[in-house]
């Protein structure tokens, strides 16, 4: 009675976060616990249920703590608070299951200038989403999106038969002359990959002051580069957008010369992946008043826009169509409303209103941590159904082995015709005995024999 008593006088401290009652008697404890909203949990296993539930709510202190800094203008401190809140995620990662840790890459840190150099940052970034998909466990893709579409870049690669259809497209274009001798300069053709393709030569090959410690030179080769790139880029562009109509290219091709990195990623790490609904998780921030914006000065930081002939800055309206297909069309037709968070903030001369800012964030934050919560949570729980069936686990490693070995095995062929021979007589009845020295391959043969005589 007197932990009842003691929950009864303090509960409602402003000062008190939250209860833990660990006690050898969880039913008689949970009866009265269910009356008082800060008692978080009663159990009598520490590892199991105490100190899981305590790392979420430290964190939830850090991110409330954070809103309440946000809220008073010390930006600095509440990101610190942020931050510690992601750390506790990781321990709550860990805490779940010893063999689980938690990492992020954000996919606009760290790309070298040798990566811009040779177009190889949406190669890049694509892998590094391979890795996540590949290794996570968990959540392994989180798109934060609002009104910039991204950067569209000139395919790094393009099809050999494709560009030799494009060039013919651009050189009978009485416009485009100089561009078809443009597109042969900084496209080379590569016979080495199967099948064949064209691409587009590093910058410094052409342009070697671009990597210049003179900065001067370095911007000045970077003004010529951009200027080419743009032409290169248009071109390609009006020539695949006539293969398109005349159906001599399929929809990915042609969005290859149109869709920016990010929807690359997208396409990648959501709308091709199976389980997108229990790995993957899309924010939306919309900015309700931008348009009547357009002329402040930080506006261009938060919409795609271009300088115009006569050097207005306008919003690049292809860019943004293909934006909003992908914010409302391509995400939705994919995830769940429940994967999808969105939020709204209105826009003044000085930026985003800072009210509805930081209102924004501690939603964002406290949504962010418990979607990805949530599914750490799904996948702890499927991992402990799975090892729950040591047969079925077993089957399954047998599996992973016989394939491992398929993949390497080459030859043989007299041995396998042999075996399967005696596989598929049906009056055979004798003992067959693979036998041989220690590391000659008798495993790798049985596995590819498995394999052969089920496909059979």
């Amino acid at each position: 009675m007197a932990v009842i008593l003691q929950a009864y006088v303090f509960h409602d401290l402003p000062q008190l976060y939250c209860i833990y009652v660990y006690c050898a008697d969880v039913i008689y404890n949970q009866i009265w616990a269910n009356s008082y909203s800060k008692i978080r949990v009663v159990c009598n296993n520490d590892d199991k249920y105490l100190l899981p539930q305590f790392a979420v709510d430290v964190t939830q202190v850090n991110i409330d703590w954070g809103n309440a800094l946000l809220d008073a203008g010390k930006y600095d401190e509440a990101e610190k608070k942020f931050e510690k809140a992601l750390d506790n995620l990781t321990r709550y990662v860990i805490r779940s299951d010893s063999t689980m840790v938690n990492q992020y890459a954000d996919m606009r840190w760290g790309i070298q200038t040798e990566s811009s150099n040779n177009h190889s940052e949406v190669q890049t970034c694509l892998h590094e989403i391979e890795m996540c998909k590949k290794y996570s466990v968990a959540t392994n893709f989180i798109v934060l999106l609002s009104h910039r579409y991204g950067s569209r870049p000139t395919p790094a690669t393009i099809r050999a038969t494709l560009f030799d259809l494009l060039f013919v497209i651009i050189r009978s274009d009485l416009n485009y002359n100089d561009d078809a001798q443009l597109l042969s300069q900084w496209y080379q053709l590569d016979t080495n990959q199967i099948p064949a393709v064209y691409i587009l030569r590093s910058i410094s090959s052409i342009l070697p002051k671009i990597v210049s410690s003179n900065t001067e030179e370095m911007k000045q080769a970077e003004k010529e580069w951009k200027t080419i790139n743009n032409r290169i880029r248009n071109c390609l562009r009006q020539a695949a957008k006539k293969c398109f109509e005349q159906k001599q290219i399929e929809q990915e091709e042609y969005d290859d010369f149109f869709i920016s990195i990010t929807e690359k990623e997208i396409v990648k790490g959501i709308l091709t992946t199976p389980d997108a609904n229990q790995r993957t998780l899309c924010f939306l921030r919309e900015i309700e008043d931008i348009r009547e914006h357009l002329f402040d000065s930080k506006i261009s930081k938060y919409i795609d826009m271009y300088h115009s002939k006569t050097g207005e800055l306008i919003i690049d309206s292809e860019a943004e169509n293909l934006l909003q297909n992908l914010k409302y069309s391509r995400i939705p037709s994919k995830l769940q409303s429940s994967n999808v968070f969105s939020y709204k903030v209105h826009w003044t001369p000085n930026g985003i209103n800072r009210h509805d800012h930081a209102t924004y964030i501690a939603q964002f934050n406290d949504d962010f941590y418990h979607a990805v919560k949530l599914q750490i949570d799904q996948c702890v729980k499927s991992r402990i159904l799975f090892d729950s069936d040591p047969l079925q686990h077993e089957i399954l490693e047998h599996t992973i082995q016989c394939r491992t070995y398929v993949n390497k095995f080459h030859g043989r062929i007299d041995i396998l015709n042999q075996f399967k021979e005696y596989v598929m007589n049906a009056n055979e009845n004798r003992f067959c005995i693979a036998y041989g020295d220690s590391g000659c391959g008798k495993t790798s043969l049985l596995a590819k024999i498995s394999i052969e005589v089920r496909i059979v």
